[in-house]
This record gives structure tokens, sequence and C-alpha cells, in this order.
């Protein structure tokens, strides 16, 4: 199932005061306007201790250059709101969109599509955070949703979990230092079944840093452990982590990213994952596939391409297990996109 992650991206601010922060719908939840970025951090990095007065140094670690940045905007209007009827809030990455809808008791993402035919739908929707929550809080609730994407129909079920663990202080890899963070670990637990295929169980894990007025994390770190359904003793794992930054050129940085790709099967498990992608303009393309610790492992340049719709199959075959990055270029516009081998 395709996951529409909420895009942990932010503006970075520096904050000093010393007193507990209490997350709160009017100041943590993201707004409309609001422009998000995110660059991939070394797998190096651990989470840390729980517990009280905690200080997380992760000021040493290497920043890579794979960013990502969406656009918050009001849902109505947008393309696809009426297959998300509760959505108060859509972001939108090139042709992509996902939707939420935030309230005073917690942001909720409620699925999200790039095409007609290419979408996801929680009819029980996943809970990114609660509110208002403060240290020792917790949240938790069951999520359910299906997808259609390429005519290959998918549906999953789980729960997930979430428990500001933590807080203190965090120093991130631009030299930022945060006095007041409060971390927020979620665990999902959930059911991933692909018409066809044989079903798989993920658990994901993730430890998201908040502080005061910021509507997204500063910094987290994400790891998942999956197995098909039929072989629970063959166990794939990955990790990721992320920071925000601030876009070098503002939201105009956004300009280019307006590539619309998607990738199926995904997980491939078949020795190959076929990439359907959007050229909006004519533009030198490439197509990079990068793992988790950055380096590229494959690259195919297409050459000049005309605007229009495409589809290239990629083997898998020689791929080690776990979590890789397809990023497409053409000219100034680029889109990334996750892709797990099984």
């Amino acid at each position: 199932m395709k996951r529409y992650y909420f895009s942990f991206l932010l503006l970075i601010t520096a904050f000093v005061t010393q007193a507990q922060i209490t997350l709160t719908s009017s100041t943590n939840a993201p707004v409309i306007g609001d422009v998000f970025a995110y660059k991939m951090i070394d797998t190096s990095c651990a989470p840390g201790a729980s517990g009280t007065n905690v200080t997380w140094d992760f000021s040493t670690k290497t920043i890579d250059t794979i960013k990502t940045i969406t656009t918050y905007i009001a849902a109505a209007g947008t393309p696809y709101v009426g297959n998300y009827p509760a959505a108060t809030l859509a972001s939108q990455s090139g042709a992509s969109y996902t939707y939420y809808k935030v309230d005073a008791t917690g942001y909720y993402e409620l699925g999200g599509q790039s095409s007609a035919t290419s979408n996801t739908v929680m009819s029980k929707p996943f809970e990114v955070v609660a509110f208002p929550l403060t240290y020792n809080g917790a949240f938790n609730d069951i999520f359910q949703g299906h997808s259609n994407g390429g005519g290959l129909p998918d549906s999953a079920f789980g729960v997930n979990n979430g428990m500001a663990d933590a807080y203190g202080t965090l120093k991130t890899p631009d030299g930022m230092v945060y006095t007041n963070a409060l971390r927020v670990k979620v665990i999902e637990n959930y059911d991933d079944s692909l018409i066809g295929f044989v079903g798989l169980h993920y658990v994901w894990t993730s430890y998201n840093w908040y502080v005061a007025s910021q509507h997204k994390p500063v910094f987290y770190i994400q790891s998942y452990i999956t197995w098909p359904s039929n072989n629970p003793g063959s166990i794939n794992k990955g990790k990721s982590v992320y920071m925000g930054y601030t876009p070098s050129t503002g939201i105009n940085e956004t300009a280019g990213i307006d590539l619309h790709a998607y990738l199926y099967p995904n997980p491939s498990s078949e020795n190959f994952t076929n990439l359907q992608f959007v050229l909006k303009e004519e533009g030198q393309t490439k197509i990079t596939i990068i793992n988790v610790q950055g380096q590229t492992v494959l690259n195919l340049n297409k050459g000049l391409l005309a605007s229009g719709s495409y589809s290239e199959s990629i083997q898998t075959q020689g791929l080690t297990s776990g979590l890789y990055f397809v990023e497409i270029t053409s000219g100034a516009s680029k889109s990334v996109s996750k892709l797990i081998v099984l």
C-alpha cells in the first residue's frame, strides 16, 4: 500500500525556553501556506535515551543532498478533494496531494492521490499526533485504508501507538540547538495485502522531535521491519533519518518539483519494479536509485524526453533487501519516491 506519509518538513528556528512544552493544534499542526522541507541524515543516528532532561547530540552527523519540499494548501479546490470530504488541509508535492483533518484533538491523515486512478483512502484515519500532548502523554488508534494504482488494488489495517517519551536538548547537524524539544515515539503495526501477491506485515517505529511553535518535527528517525505473512521468519528491515531545513530559495524552490511518479510493485519482490512518471515539459531526464547510506546504486540516463507519460521497468534483483529512494530529475524538476526491495 502506498504510504502517503505525513511529510516531516519544517522551517528551522532556534528556541531557548526551558519550560516543558505542550503540543497543541494551534501551535504544532500545519496550516495553509506552510512550506516544509527536509534533508536526509546518515543512518548511524540512534534515537537515544527516553526520560527527562535528555541531550541528543546529532551535530557531527552527515547531511545528505537528497531533499523534499512540501507546500500546505486549502483542501477545497484541489483536484481530488471529493474523495476526502472530511479534509481541512492538503499538502502538495508536484502532482501529488495528501489530505488531512486538523482539529483540537489531533492531526489526522486521510490519504492521498496523484492521479484519477492512483490513490489511497483511509476509511479509518491515521492519527499523526494527538493534541494536547506533553511528556508522558500517550495516544493510540486503529487505522484502515485501501489504495489503487496501476490497476493493483491494495488494503491495509493496523494500529498505531504514540507516546511523548522524552524531552530535553536536541543538537542537529546544521548547528542548531533546541533546548526544549519534546520527543514523540510512534509505533505502527499493520498488515498490507495486495491482490495477487503475498501479504506483508509491517512494524514502523518513528522518533519525532517537536519544538514550541513549529508546525512539524525538526528531526525524526524512522525504521521498519517487514516480513511476508506466509513466512514470519523472513524479516527485512530499513532505517531513514531526516532533518528540517530552510529552503535556499524560499517558496520558489517548490516550483521545480512537478513530476508525478508511481512505483509498482512496491515493495518489490519480483526482481523488478515498474516506474511510471509524467513530465510536464521537455527535459534531460535521469533516473537514480539511492540507498539509505546516500550511495547511488543505479543510474539511468534517459536523455532528452518530451512532455508526456512514461513507463520504465527497473531491475532490482541485484539490490540488497531494504529501503531505497528513486529519484527522477528532468530539467529543473525532481521527484523522490521510496522503494522497498524484499
